[in-house]
C-alpha cells in the first residue's frame, strides 16, 4: 500500500514537472530572448535574439548605449513616445541595418551628424512621423555649399512606407535615395518639403493626393527616372527646382489652382516638349524652363490675366516683356515691336538661336538674358536701348558683330564676358560707364577706343583681351578699375588723353609687356605720368603726335 501510494506521488511530481516545463517554453516562445539591454535617461531599450533593437520610452535618444552590438542590429523599431534622433543617438554605420520604423512622435534629428549614414544594407523605411519639418539641412565648408540628410549613403533603401497619419513630409526626407522605386504619398499630406526627393534616380512613378497644398523648392529635383507628373487641383505653389533636372520627364500638367510657379522649376527636363500655363498662375520665376532642350512651345491659357504667348514664346499680358524663349526652338527669331523690355535670361542657353532682331521699341536688355547662346553670330542693338545689363551676352562664343545704339548709357558687368570670336567693338559716345568684367575674355578683340563720354572703366573690363594690340582711352575716362586690362598680353600701345593722370595701382596694366607697350600721352602731361603709380612703369612714355 505504501508502494503504491510512492507511486502516485512519484507521477504526480513528474506531472508537475511536465507542466512548468510547458510554460516555460510557452513563455518563451512569446518573448524572444534578450541579446541586451538597458535604460538612458526616461528611455528603455533591447535587443532581441533576432537583432531587433526596440527602444521605448519619452524625448530625445541623445547617446548609443546599444553601440557594441551595432555589426548585430539588423531592425531598429522606436517606439511612440520618441521624439527625437540626437546627434551622438546616430545609427550612422549600422552596415547590418535592413529596416527602421520611425514612430509619430519623432519632430526633429540631429544636424551634425547623419542619423543613418552609411546604413549600406537598409532596405525598408517605415516613416510614421505626423509633424518633422526636416531631416536634413544644407550646410558649408570652406565656402561649398553640400547637404546633410538623415538617409545619406543608404544605396538599397528601395522600400519607404509613409505612415496614413502623416501631414507633411520634411525637407530632405528621402535626399538622394537613389534605389527608390515608388512612392505613395498618403491623403491626409497638405505640404512635400524643400528637397523631400531630391536626387531619387530611380522613382518611376509619383502620385501626389489632391490633400497637398505646396511642392517645395527641389522637392524632386534630379528623380531622372520620372516620365509623367499629375500634379492635383489642390495645389497652389511650385517651388524653385521643384522638378529640375527631371530628365526624363516627357509631359507635366499644371492644374488651375496653381497660383506660382518658382525658378527654374522645370530646368533641365530635356524631354518636355510643350507646356500649357492655366489662367490661375500669378507669378513665373526666372528660367522656369532653363535648358529643357526639346521644348518648342510654352502655351498660356487666354483667359489668365498676367501672362500670354505668341507662337510658343512667354510674355507678360500686353506683351511689353519678352519672359522666356523655348530652348528647343531653332534658327533666327524676330522679337515682335510691341516688347519694350527683355527679360532676365530670357534667351540665356539657346544653343540653337542663329538670329536675332531686336526692333526699336526695346529700351533694356535684361541679365543674362543671351548669355551663352553660342550659335549666335551677330547683334544689332538699335538706338532705342537705354542699357545693356549684366551678362546680356555673356559666353556667347560665336559672336563676331556687335553693333551698339548711340542711347546706351551703361554696359553692364560681363556684358560681353567670354565672347571669343568677338573682333571688334564700337562703343558709341552715349556710354557713361562700362562694367567690371563687361569685356573680359574677348580674345579677339584687336582695339578698342573709349569715347569722350565714358567716365568709368570698371575692374577686369579687358581682362585676359590676349589679342588686344591698340587701346585709346579719352580724357573724360577719370576713373579705371583694378585689373581693367590685365593679361593684355599683347598690347602695343595706349593712347590716353587724359591729362591729369588716372589714379591706377599696378594690377591695372599687370601682364602687359610695359617695355614694348608705348604709352601716349598728351605733351604736357609726360612728365607726370612718368611720376604717376601705375603709369611709371611704361618704359616708353611719349606726347600724342
Amino acid at each position: 500500500m505504501n508502494g503504491m501510494n510512492r507511486f502516485k506521488q512519484l507521477t504526480e511530481a513528474v506531472r508537475f514537472m511536465a507542466i512548468a516545463l510547458c510554460a516555460t517554453l510557452v513563455l518563451a516562445s512569446c518573448d524572444k530572448p534578450e541579446v541586451g539591454s538597458g535604460k538612458l535617461d526616461n528611455l528603455s531599450w533591447k535587443i532581441t535574439n533576432d537583432g531587433t533593437l526596440i527602444i521605448s520610452g519619452t524625448g530625445e535618444i541623445s547617446d548609443s548605449p546599444w553601440y557594441e552590438y551595432q555589426s548585430s542590429i539588423t531592425a531598429l523599431i522606436i517606439e511612440s513616445g520618441i521624439t527625437s534622433i540626437g546627434d551622438m543617438g546616430s545609427f550612422s554605420g549600422y552596415s547590418s541595418l535592413k529596416s527602421v520604423t520611425i514612430p509619430n512622435t519623432v519632430t526633429s534629428f540631429g544636424s551634425y551628424y547623419s542619423a543613418f549614414n552609411g546604413c549600406s544594407s537598409l532596405t525598408t523605411v517605415n516613416f510614421n512621423a505626423v509633424n518633422c519639418p526636416a531631416m536634413g539641412v544644407m550646410s558649408s565648408r570652406m565656402g561649398t555649399s553640400y547637404a546633410r540628410y538623415v538617409f545619406e549613403n543608404c544605396p538599397k533603401l528601395i522600400t519607404v512606407n509613409i505612415g496614413r497619419e502623416v501631414t507633411r513630409i520634411p525637407n530632405f526626407a528621402f535626399y538622394n535615395c537613389s534605389g527608390i522605386t515608388s512612392v505613395t504619398i498618403p491623403n491626409l499630406v497638405t505640404s512635400i518639403g524643400n528637397y523631400a526627393f531630391y536626387g531619387c534616380s530611380g522613382l518611376a512613378s509619383i502620385t501626389i493626393p489632391n490633400s497637398v497644398t505646396s511642392i517645395g523648392d527641389a522637392a524632386f529635383a534630379h528623380c531622372s527616372g520620372l516620365t509623367s507628373v499629375t500634379i492635383p487641383n489642390s495645389v497652389t505653389s511650385i517651388g524653385e527646382w521643384a522638378f529640375g533636372g527631371c530628365m526624363g520627364l516627357t509631359s507635366i500638367t499644371i492644374p488651375n489652382s496653381v497660383t506660382s510657379i518658382g525658378d527654374i522649376a522645370f530646368a533641365h527636363c530635356n524631354d518636355l516638349t510643350s507646356v500649357t500655363i492655366p489662367s490661375s498662375v500669378e507669378f513665373i520665376g526666372v528660367n522656369v524652363f532653363y535648358g529643357c532642350n526639346g521644348l518648342m512651345s510654352i502655351n498660356v491659357d487666354a483667359a489668365n490675366n498676367a501672362f500670354s504667348s505668341d507662337n510658343g514664346v512667354l510674355f507678360n499680358k500686353e506683351k511689353t516683356s519678352l519672359i522666356e524663349y523655348p530652348t528647343g526652338k531653332t534658327g533666327a527669331y524676330t522679337i515682335p515691336n510691341s516688347v519694350i523690355s527683355i527679360g532676365d535670361n530670357a534667351f540665356s542657353g539657346h544653343i540653337r538661336l542663329t538670329s536675332i532682331t531686336i526692333p526699336n521699341s526695346v529700351i533694356s536688355i535684361g541679365f543674362n538674358a543671351f548669355a551663352f547662346c553660342t550659335g549666335l553670330t551677330s547683334v544689332t542693338i538699335l538706338n532705342s536701348v537705354t542699357s545693356i545689363r549684366s551678362a546680356a551676352f555673356r559666353n556667347c562664343t560665336g559672336l563676331t558683330d556687335v553693333t551698339i545704339g548711340n542711347s546706351v548709357t551703361s554696359i553692364g558687368g560681363s556684358a560681353f564676358y567670354g565672347c571669343s570670336s568677338l573682333t571688334e567693338i564700337t562703343i558709341p559716345n552715349s556710354v557713361i560707364s562700362i562694367g567690371n568684367g563687361a569685356f573680359e575674355i574677348c580674345t579677339s578683340l584687336k582695339s578698342v577706343t573709349i569715347p569722350n563720354s565714358v567716365t568709368f572703366i570698371g575692374g577686369s573690363a579687358f581682362q585676359n583681351c590676349t589679342g588686344l594690340t591698340s587701346v585709346t582711352i579719352s580724357n573724360s575716362v577719370n576713373s579705371i578699375g583694378d585689373w581693367a586690362f590685365y593679361s593684355c598680353s599683347s598690347l602695343t600701345e595706349i593712347i590716353n588723353h587724359r591729362t591729369s593722370p588716372q589714379a591706377i595701382d599696378y594690377y591695372v596694366f599687370n601682364g602687359v609687356n610695359r617695355t614694348t607697350c608705348t604709352l601716349r600721352v598728351p605733351a604736357a602731361s609726360v612728365a607726370a605720368y612718368k611720376a604717376a603709380a601705375g603709369w611709371e612703369d611704361f618704359v616708353n612714355i611719349v606726347a600724342i603726335e
